[in-house]
């Protein structure tokens, strides 16, 4: 039987953000990601490191660095979004 999906819980909103991002549906993906980092009381590096790449593939990197930069003020071992914020940064 297939997990149903509440639109509600993190970490399902973090998987339809995904989900969106594979698609390249990314102002979907942004906004499910939005909806996940505001269902939670605890800062989660990973839904700001997704909201960094949906950002970063429509091309606006100033909200693409911000979110990495977020990422690693909860994470500062994140590889991941040192990784892509510091290829943007270079832009």
């Amino acid at each position: 039987m297939e997990k149903e999906i509440d639109p509600g819980t993190l970490e399902d909103l973090k998987e339809v953000g995904r989900f969106y991002l594979l698609h390249q549906r990314f102002k979907e993906a942004i906004e499910s990601l939005k909806k996940a980092d505001e269902s939670s009381n605890v800062p989660d590096p990973e839904v700001y490191y997704l909201l960094g790449m949906a950002y970063e593939s429509i091309r606006n990197y100033e909200e693409a660095r911000k979110y990495y930069e977020k990422a690693l003020q909860y994470d500062k071992d994140f590889a991941l979004a040192k990784e892509r914020l510091e290829k943007i940064v270079g832009k």
